[in-house]
């Protein structure tokens, strides 16, 4: 007969038991038939792993065992992390200087034309940006500049891709 202080077999059943979810089932909250989850099964789950597989492999070993085991892991972690930043910083090291490389030959190979167009390119678009200068005229002098700077680009670069984005650069707001 169950005591008021220790339930009964079916009640200390009902506490050890839970309900399985159907995952197939599309439904919410659909449940299937509960199973019965031994208290042993819960306690394996914040059981060390290392004594596990240290009980798994020989039931002699010493039980400090499972805590070297652990230290030891933290430090081949700690290891693998070191070696791991290190092999990045040398292929960090090597992309940059190819990167380098590589723009310096680009720059290199730039004749003193492309300088000199970077140069008008500038004084142009400065002129455009000059008009901000004086309060009120900003957008007024922007209309009237963007056809001068769109057949100025035009003659520069020989694109009327280029002169489209310039005068729409200087026309809008």
């Amino acid at each position: 007969a169950p005591t008021p202080h220790r339930p009964s077999t079916s009640r200390a059943r009902q506490l050890c038991t839970r309900p399985r979810i159907d995952v197939r089932s599309r439904r919410r909250g659909a449940r299937v038939a509960a199973s019965p989850l031994p208290i042993a099964d819960v306690a394996d789950l914040f059981d060390n792993p290392f004594s596990k597989a240290a009980s798994e492999v020989d039931s002699s070993l010493p039980g400090w065992f499972p805590a070297l085991s652990f230290i030891a892991y933290v430090l081949v972690l700690r290891e693998v992390r070191r070696i791991r930043q290190r092999e990045e910083a040398k292929a960090r090291e090597k992309m940059a200087k190819a990167a380098k490389d590589a723009a310096q030959r680009k720059v290199e190979s730039m004749g003193p034309e492309v300088w000199g167009k970077l140069v008008v390119c500038l004084v142009i678009d400065a002129l455009g940006d000059s008009s901000f200068l004086l309060p009120g005229l900003g957008e007024g002098t922007d209309i009237a500049y963007a056809p001068l700077e769109a057949f100025l680009l035009a003659q520069l670069f020989r694109s009327n891709v280029v002169s489209g984005l310039g005068f729409v650069e200087e026309a809008l707001p």
